[in-house]
């Protein structure tokens, strides 16, 4: 019967941990290599100072900002008690 659905219900939950904890890694990461960037020299100044790095940072930081807004629109809906099957809609 409905014991697939239930089944695909119940990953919503799985996801949103997996996010939240994948969010977390991405800012430790975001931070190791921005700690990186400004200590790291090429040409006599920190790789951060280059262009295409500081746009990479900026795109990285972009992405991790998504997730968590993302995130913190799910952890409201949750508390809201919206049905798990209209989970971010």
């Amino acid at each position: 019967g409905a014991g697939f659905k239930y089944l695909l219900l119940n990953f919503n939950h799985e996801r949103f941990v997996i996010s939240a904890g994948t969010c977390r890694a991405s800012r430790i990461c975001y931070s190791e290599s921005l700690k990186y960037s400004m200590r790291r020299k090429t040409f006599g100044k920190p790789i951060a100072e280059h262009q295409m790095v500081r746009f990479k940072l900026a795109e990285m930081l972009r992405l991790i900002e998504a997730l968590h807004d993302n995130n913190e629109r799910v952890a409201f809906q949750y508390k809201s008690g919206v049905p798990d099957a209209a989970l971010g809609a």
